[in-house]
């Protein structure tokens, strides 16, 4: 004999209650998630860079320029992803950091009528098989320029460390 919906939903809500609350008990990820999830999802550098421009074609940028170094193995190697797309401010760029939460979910297109790509949220994950640090520098429609940056190697992939209470510093140039 199967149970309705309704009788299903009762029952895990009966269970889901039962007994005194003693405390919270906090969610976290480790660092090896981040790793084998981004690897997993972005098998080659190709695909981050894909997920990349992906992200100026929604911000509905006309240009975008990638520049990678001679040598991508130095130390002070960099790559920048440039483009000319509708920037971030505060808000937008603490919802860039809300990992599999997206502002575009529902919506199809963008403002401009292009058929949105990203819509997910997880795209920002693609920079980790890329580099170890990434910085976002956008100049937002009020004129102020913005940078956050994440390094992931603080995040000692790999091993067991607990991502918990993370917060990247806002600054203003």
């Amino acid at each position: 004999m199967s149970a309705t919906t309704a009788e299903a939903a009762a029952k895990k809500s009966a269970i889901s209650t039962i007994g005194n609350k003693k405390k919270d008990i906090p969610v976290s990820l480790t660092s090896r998630f981040l790793q084998h999830f981004s690897e997993q999802l972005y098998s080659s550098p190709n695909k981050a860079f894909e997920e990349l421009l992906a992200n100026a074609w929604d911000a509905n940028a006309r240009s975008a320029y990638v520049y990678l170094p001679e040598d991508v193995k130095a130390d002070d190697a960099a790559i920048y992803v440039l483009d000319d797309g509708g920037s971030m401010d505060d808000h937008g760029l603490e919802d860039l950091w809300k990992v599999a939460y997206s502002n575009k979910l529902g919506q199809d297109v963008t403002s401009t009528g292009r058929a949105i790509i990203g819509k997910f949220g997880i795209g920002k994950l693609a920079t980790y098989v890329l580099a170890n640090e990434l910085t976002y520098i956008c100049k937002a429609s009020d004129g102020v320029i913005r940078v956050v940056t994440m390094d992931y190697s603080t995040l000692n992939a790999g091993e067991q460390q607990l991502i918990e209470n993370l917060s990247l510093p806002l600054r203003e140039v």
